[in-house]
């Protein structure tokens, strides 16, 4: 009988063993998936607050690809424009004033254009008759006042020059010679020499205007 109680009393030690071990286990296993649980949250805020900032930077990305048109930016009128448009349209300079006057200062070297010793052509300005008394001034002593030199362009017309190739026929022979080369099937009869496509490429290249534009300002 003793031997009996004394196999149970084992037994339940035993088993109160491995409760205890299981009962270890478990709330090792608790505390890991209570970890696991924090850093699923944190890992969840943070992911909250990264999609927040990509949210807030595509809808400031948006408004620099796809901008609301106002009067700046396109051909919508003043009085189309929203309320917030109109009131963060500047109104005035943000330049702050230097408390200088306007124009050149004092000190300041100017720049000029110089006057040339030899002019195309002189034109005299000379009165015909004293607006004092109306004598005529035509044998008057003339005493020179000031000069002023005007600069201008000629007029832009093309210079059209015929060039005509003669072939000479040899009285003696017969022979047709020609001091020139033979003119080429499908060429042009009428081109431009090297000074008008200098001045094309000069245009189009340094200028930037359009050949349609060279077009209408040379013809």
């Amino acid at each position: 009988m003793k031997q009996a109680v004394t196999d149970i009393a084992d037994v339940l030690k035993s088993m109160n063993e491995k409760l205890g071990s299981m009962q270890k286990t478990i709330d090792s296993q608790h505390d890991t998936i209570c970890n696991l649980n924090r850093n699923i949250n944190k890992l969840n805020a943070e992911l909250s607050k990264r999609n927040t900032i990509i949210e807030d930077l595509r809808k400031r990305l948006a408004k620099y690809e796809t901008p609301d048109k106002n009067s700046n930016n396109s051909s919508t009128p003043p009085s189309k424009e929203k309320m917030k448009d109109e009131v963060v349209r500047p109104t005035k300079t943000l330049r702050k004033t230097s408390g200088l006057k306007p124009g050149g200062q004092a000190g300041h070297k100017g720049c000029t254009l110089l006057k040339t010793e030899s002019p195309d052509s002189v034109e005299n300005i000379i009165p015909s008759y004293c607006n004092e008394c109306g004598n005529s001034l035509e044998d008057s002593e003339l005493v020179l006042d000031y000069v002023t030199q005007v600069i201008s362009l000629p007029e832009m017309k093309p210079i059209v020059k015929e060039i005509r190739h003669y072939v000479a026929v040899c009285s003696k022979c017969g022979a047709r010679i020609r001091s020139h080369a033979a003119r080429k099937r499908g060429t042009n009869a009428v081109v431009y020499d090297a000074s008008v496509k200098s001045l094309v490429v000069y245009l189009s290249v340094v200028q930037f205007l359009p050949y349609g534009r060279i077009a209408d300002f040379l013809l």
